[in-house]
């Protein structure tokens, strides 16, 4: 729809997908994964939400 909508924006695509295109995978696989990324990141979102330089758009104190 985007390419569609704005042409001028557009000459390539990369589709980037961290699902398991086996579907026998992907139950245990799928969330295993999501998980393990988010528990690698989350220290830096975490600190990224609550810093004060961000003052009334901050996410936590």
């Amino acid at each position: 729809m985007y390419a569609q909508k704005y042409p001028q924006h557009t000459d390539r695509w990369v589709r980037d997908s961290t699902g398991d295109p086996d579907p026998s995978r992907v139950a245990r696989g799928w969330p295993a994964n999501t998980s393990a990324g988010a528990d690698d990141r989350f220290p830096d979102f975490a600190a990224w939400a609550a810093d004060p330089a961000r003052k009334e758009l901050r996410l936590a104190r």
